[in-house]
C-alpha cells in the first residue's frame, strides 16, 4: 500500500507548487521527427522485420518561479511504430518540481533524471535511471524514475541523497522487433515494488572533480538465464560503491568511472572505464578524439556485453552556418576481436529542418558472449526533424 501511496506522492509533487507563486519565466522546446531505420539482414525470429519507418517526438519545457525558489522542468518522449506494437510508446523522462530556499539546499521531487560518471562509452556507475532498451543496444536513452532527492551544498562539496519508490524493468521489442533474444523474455514483476536509496557527494576544485557514491536497492542490470519457454530477467538486490573522477589537462580531460557491487547473494564484482578526450583545432573545424576502455570482472556475463573492451572514436563540427556535425567510434572486444562500429551525420536544412543519418555495425560477433543474439542486428537509419 505504501508504494501506490509513494508513487502517487512522486507525481503530485510536479504540481504541487504551482499555485502558491506567479511564474516569471517559461521556456518551451521540442521537436518531430519522420524517419525508418533498415535491418539489412534477418532477425534471428522469423517475426522479426527488416524495415521501420517511425515517427517520434520530443517536448522540453522549464519553468521558474517569479522568486526563483520553485522550478519545473519537463521532458516527454514519444515513437509510434507502424511495424512493432511494443515499439510505439510515450516515456515521461523527467517531470520535477524543485523548491530552493536558498543557495544551501533544496529538495526535488517527480521523475527524475539524473546522470552519474564522466566516461561515455560505459558508465559504470549511472544506477539511478533505468536504460530504455527499446531505443538502441547502447544504452544512451534513459527511462525516467520516480522518486525524491535533497540537496546539501557544503564548503566540503555537494551532497545528494535519493529515494527511489520503484525499480523499472528493461524493456524489450515485440514479435517483430529487433534488439531482443529470439525467444520470449519473462520479466521479474516482483523487483519493481522494492524501494532504492542512494547517495552522492562531489567536488569540484579547479582542475579535478571527484563523486563518490552509494546505492542499496534492486540492480538496474537483469540476470537472463535459460527457462522453460525461453528466458527470464532476475533483478537482484545489490550494494553498489562507485567513484567517479575527471580531470582536466591543458585543453584534455581524464576521466575514470570504477564501481563495486554486491549482491545479496553474496556475488560480487568490481568493474570500471578509464580513458580520455582531446580536442584539436583543424583550420575553422573541431575535432575530437577520445579512447576509453572498459574492465567488467563477470567477463562475458556482463549484460552490457562490455567486459574487456576498447573504444575509439572522434567527434567532428565544421563549425558552418548549417551546423554540421559527424561522430565515428569503434568498440573492440580485446578477447575477441569481435567490433561495433558506429556512425552519425547531421545537419540543418533549414533553421528549423535538420537531416540526421546514423549506422551501427557488427563485426564478428562471437558465440558465448551475453550480445551474441544481437549479432543480425546490423542497421541503418535517416531521418529529418522539426524544431520548434
Amino acid at each position: 500500500m505504501w508504494i501506490c501511496r509513494m508513487r502517487v506522492l512522486c507525481l503530485w509533487l510536479i504540481l504541487v507548487g504551482m499555485p502558491i507563486s506567479v511564474v516569471a519565466q517559461t521556456t518551451l522546446a521540442g521537436e518531430i521527427e519522420f524517419g525508418s531505420r533498415f535491418f539489412p539482414e534477418d532477425g534471428l525470429s522469423a517475426q522479426q522485420k527488416q524495415f521501420f519507418p517511425v515517427i517520434q517526438g520530443t517536448l522540453r519545457a522549464a519553468r521558474v518561479s517569479e522568486r526563483g525558489n520553485h522550478h519545473w522542468r519537463l521532458h516527454v518522449f514519444g515513437r509510434a511504430n507502424v511495424r512493432d506494437r511494443r515499439e510505439s510508446h510515450a516515456e515521461l523522462r523527467e517531470a520535477t518540481w524543485a523548491w530552493r530556499p536558498n543557495q544551501t539546499w533544496d529538495v526535488r521531487g517527480g521523475i527524475l533524471a539524473d546522470e552519474w560518471g564522466f566516461t561515455e562509452s560505459n558508465t559504470v556507475i549511472d544506477v539511478v535511471n533505468q536504460r530504455d532498451q527499446l531505443e538502441a543496444p547502447n544504452g544512451d536513452a534513459k527511462l525516467g524514475q520516480p522518486g525524491l532527492s535533497f540537496v546539501s551544498r557544503l564548503p566540503a562539496g555537494r551532497l545528494t541523497v535519493f529515494a527511489l519508490p520503484w525499480h523499472r524493468p528493461w524493456r524489450f521489442a515485440g514479435s517483430a522487433g529487433r534488439f531482443r533474444p529470439p525467444v520470449k523474455v519473462d520479466e521479474d514483476q516482483a523487483a519493481s515494488a522494492t524501494p532504492a536509496w542512494a547517495a552522492r557527494w562531489d567536488l569540484k576544485k579547479r582542475r579535478f572533480e571527484i563523486g563518490l557514491s552509494q546505492f542499496k536497492g534492486v540492480s538496474r542490470e537483469p540476470a537472463i538465464e535459460a527457462a522453460a519457454a525461453g528466458f527470464r530477467a532476475s533483478y537482484p538486490l545489490v550494494h553498489q560503491t562507485g567513484a567517479a573522477l575527471q580531470l582536466v589537462l591543458g585543453t584534455g580531460l581524464l576521466k575514470a568511472d570504477l564501481v563495486h557491487v554486491r549482491s545479496r547473494d553474496r556475488r560480487s564484482f568490481t568493474g570500471f572505464t578509464v580513458g580520455g578526450e582531446l580536442p584539436l583545432a583543424l583550420g575553422a573545424t573541431d575535432l575530437t578524439v577520445l579512447a576509453e576502455f572498459t574492465y567488467d570482472q563477470r567477463g562475458r556475463e556482463a549484460p552490457t556485453g562490455l567486459d574487456r573492451d576498447l573504444l575509439i572514436g572522434a567527434r567532428w563540427s565544421a563549425n558552418n552556418a548549417a551546423g554540421t556535425e559527424a561522430t565515428a567510434s569503434s568498440m573492440i572486444d580485446m578477447r575477441s576481436g569481435a567490433q561495433t562500429l558506429r556512425a552519425s551525420i547531421s545537419r540543418r536544412l533549414s533553421a528549423v529542418w535538420r537531416w540526421t543519418a546514423e549506422s551501427h555495425v557488427l563485426v564478428h560477433p562471437q558465440q558465448g558472449e551475453f550480445g551474441y543474439w544481437l549479432r543480425r542486428d546490423s542497421f541503418v537509419q535517416i531521418g529529418i526533424a522539426r524544431f520548434f
